[in-house]
């Protein structure tokens, strides 16, 4: 049997992306990401959940796009995997999961996204074009596995 292990998540930055080097030499990019879920509940109100996912991204190429758009509130989409950071500290062992892009796009999604757009800083048509390429991610622009597999080591 085959295994599954890719997520995608759309939501806002909590803070601003950090940039980073791994004892590797690798630069990477964490934050975290604040995503959103709205429900009804069993007596019929609705209700809103949020999510906080540590996300780390990897590669040039993010790194690129984040310096232009990795500020707290923007809104971002990505697919990409899990991943389970392990370490021990004072004899107890910790662990903790993180969400490790692998595509990444800005996205007008949420207040930011309707904020920019009320302050004209986007034309519908730019907002519409916007919103495709969140859709599209960015499938060319992945970089190579080996710098996937270089894990964060804090």
């Amino acid at each position: 049997m085959s295994t599954v292990n890719q997520v995608i998540l759309e939501g806002n930055l909590c803070k601003d992306a950090e940039f980073k080097i791994s004892k590797k030499g690798t630069k990477f990019s964490t934050f975290p990401l604040a995503v959103n879920r709205n429900y009804k509940d069993l007596n019929g109100n609705f209700q809103k959940e949020v999510l906080f996912i540590e996300v780390e991204v990897w590669g040039d190429v993010f790194q690129k796009k984040l310096a232009e758009f990795g500020r707290k509130g923007q809104g971002v989409r990505l697919v990409g995997r899990l991943r389970q950071g392990k370490w021990e500290k004072d004899g107890r062992r910790y662990s903790k999961m993180y969400a490790v892009a692998e595509t990444l796009d800005a996205c007008l999604i949420g207040k930011k996204g309707s904020q920019l757009a009320a302050e004209g800083k986007q034309s519908g048509s730019d907002s519409v074009a916007n919103l495709a390429a969140c859709a599209a991610g960015l499938q060319n622009e992945i970089s190579t596995q080996d710098e996937f597999d270089d894990a964060a080591v804090f």
